[in-house]
């Protein structure tokens, strides 16, 4: 389809889409648009969009190039297969000797959360199970993202012995972060073993075959093996195939919440503005107003009479810059600041425009994110959230033309409005360097 909704034909795809789609028809077979589970969604820039279809849900996944696209479609069946996995006949019901459950750390220590919680950048859980009966185990544990990225948890030792009686993490402590937003997995697996028997490791077995120690792929890491990549399983399946192997999916939702930028701190610089002729004759004020219409994208370091460094942690460095009019209204964010910023004049980094953001985000009336994708020192990527619920409907793409850039609007779209994944490198980002950012980020939510 065309990305305002109408329909598009198949020749309208390039012809090495169209020929690697025809190949691939048993695994990825077109369907009408309401028994699609994905859209295919021709970008206005060329390139594709995937758009979740109506049984689905979920954000639109952009910016996918005709030769990465079947390759994205095999991560995204494999993660709904996995997600699909649980409560089917390939596995067996989830027994009452395993309790397994979900935990987040607060003031008061760790709680345990409820069904479907709700999660948010900053926060820590951790994973626990408990043992009621002398049975073996082996206990995989997956995280699946809103990217439908799949982690592994549990790289240590799977086997859960028969002694094993006391609560344990099935995976240590993790940190939200917010290179993945919405729904979310906690998928276990746990296989009945002996004492003689071999321990199973299905990291390997969604990432390469054969991964079970000292032997030869176990019975149920082929048919893992098989479901995930979208092999057909021919006849019925038993349980018994997967050796009693047990599947619990716990489900997640991870978002920012109410947002809103920080109070101006104690000192704040003024600033040199050229106002509007119509605000100088009184025709509309100053406070909050933009300078372009609706269908223009304004310019963040062109916002209010004030301007002011400030810190999204107290003890880090100056990482925010503030402008705005009696109240903030547009806030940029360095990721990685140098110690020489503390030092700096606001009003003279807006001038010269010298304050090296990666992201900023205008508050307000038009509530618009902007983000330097390639960490070019430019922002060439922005997105505009007009109801303030956190998804953006439209999105703003640089092109650079002959002579100078300009900025193209493609909508609808539905995509987190702030998230450290559209500012290089990403989701390949350490672990680390994701809990870094989000803290930073975390200046901006609403207290």
């Amino acid at each position: 389809m065309h990305a305002d909704g109408t329909a598009a034909e198949l020749a309208e795809l390039p012809e090495a889409v169209r020929e690697g789609l025809h190949a691939a028809a048993a695994r990825f077979p077109i369907l009408a648009p309401g028994a699609a589970d994905w859209w295919l969604v021709l970008a206005p820039g060329g390139g594709f969009w995937l758009r979740p279809g109506p049984r689905e849900g979920g954000f639109d996944l952009c910016g996918i190039a005709a030769e990465g696209l079947l390759e994205r479609l095999a991560a995204l069946q494999k993660t709904r297969n996995l997600r699909r996995f649980a409560g089917s006949s390939f596995s067996a019901e989830w027994r009452g000797d395993l309790d397994v459950w979900i935990e987040r750390k607060t003031e008061r220590g760790w709680q345990r959360l409820e069904r479907d919680a709700v999660l948010h950048p900053g926060e820590k859980i951790r994973v626990r199970l408990l043992k009621e009966t002398d049975a073996i185990y082996d206990v995989n544990v997956f995280y699946l993202d809103a990217n439908f990225g799949v982690q592994c948890l549990r790289h240590t030792s799977t086997r859960l012995e028969a002694s094993a009686r006391e609560p344990l993490d099935l995976a240590r402590e993790q940190t939200v972060t917010d290179d993945a937003l919405g729904l979310e997995n906690v998928l276990v697996f746990a296989t009945p073993r002996t004492s003689a028997s071999r321990e199973i490791h299905l990291c390997g077995a969604l990432e390469q075959r054969g991964l079970t120690r000292g032997a030869a792929p176990d019975a149920f890491e082929d048919l893992l093996q098989a479901v995930t990549s979208g092999a057909t399983t021919r006849g019925p399946v038993a349980t018994a195939d997967a050796r009693g192997t047990q599947s619990l999916l716990m489900t997640l939702r991870t978002e920012w919440g109410p947002l809103a930028p920080p109070a101006w701190p104690a000192e704040w610089a003024a600033l040199e503005r050229m106002l509007p002729a119509a605000a100088e004759e009184g025709k509309k004020s100053v406070e909050g107003d933009t300078g372009v219409g609706a269908d223009e994208l304004p310019d963040p370091w062109a916002c209010g009479t004030r301007a002011a460094l400030a810190r999204s942690r107290p003890d880090g460095r100056p990482d925010l810059l503030l402008l705005g009019n009696s109240m903030v209204e547009v806030v940029l964010v360095d990721f990685d600041p140098a110690d020489e910023q503390a030092s700096a004049d606001p009003a003279e980094l807006v001038r010269a425009r010298s304050f090296e953001a990666e992201a900023a985000f205008q508050f307000g009336v038009r509530r618009i994110a902007w983000y330097d994708r390639g960490n070019r020192g430019a922002f060439d990527f922005a997105l505009e959230d007009a109801d303030g619920d956190g998804v953006a409907e439209a999105r703003w793409v640089r092109v650079e033309g002959d002579s100078r850039a300009r900025w193209r609007r493609e909508a609808p779209v539905a995509l987190p409005w702030l998230s450290q994944a559209y500012v290089a490198p990403g989701n390949l980002r350490s672990a680390t360097e994701k809990v870094a950012v989000s803290a930073r980020l975390q200046a901006l939510r609403s207290p």
